[in-house]
């Protein structure tokens, strides 16, 4: 509701045509792998599906929960039907009106991309994150942790979010977290 009133404000006071979006953060970025049409679709499910109540949220929030849930009202001007099932019994009333401010006409699309997981169909039909192979390049992140370096994040986490809502593609940042300490000599 904020954005969408924020939106309505600045598009009634801005001198020129204002560009508006808002940007998201994908923590749940998929990469489908390998590239066949069932680790695509599994990768689509993993990053945009609730999955909720049949998800292991031992291993983390499915990724529907950290896209839709946020990004449909906004973008769609509707909440995803899996997660209206899957919260029923712990949703407010959401009033038409509501959903007006919320869902305001948007220019672009912003995201933040800094990693990806590796998807693929499991035996079962339903997505499955494929562990990080030994070897794999990693990069340094802050507090002492590492990423898998997966730069195919920066070509399907676009294609992914302008198939679903067909807005142009900005990314916002990019890259990795890091500790940077300035040394005695300065460096």
């Amino acid at each position: 509701l904020s954005h969408g009133r924020s939106a309505q404000v600045i598009r009634s006071c801005a001198k020129k045509k204002p560009r508006i979006s808002f940007v998201h953060a994908a923590s749940g970025v998929c990469i489908p792998y390998p590239e066949t049409p069932e680790s695509v679709e599994a990768a689509r499910r993993e990053m945009f599906d609730i999955s909720y109540p049949t998800a292991d949220f031992s291993t983390g929030i499915p990724g529907g929960i950290r896209q839709t849930w946020w990004l449909d009202p906004v973008y769609r001007g509707c909440y995803p039907e899996d997660g209206l099932h899957a919260f029923r019994l712990f949703l407010p009333e959401i009033s038409p009106d509501d959903m007006a401010t919320i869902h305001q006409p948007l220019d672009f699309f912003a995201v933040n991309i800094y990693r990806g997981r590796h998807i693929t169909r499991g035996d079962d039909g339903r997505p499955c994150e494929l562990p990080v192979s030994a070897g794999h390049p990693l990069v340094a992140a802050d507090a002492g942790s590492s990423w898998p370096l997966t730069p195919e994040s920066l070509y399907w986490c676009p294609k992914f979010y302008w198939e679903r809502y067909r807005l142009p593609v900005v990314i916002t940042e990019n890259g990795m977290p890091a500790t940077d300490r300035v040394s005695l000599d300065g460096r």
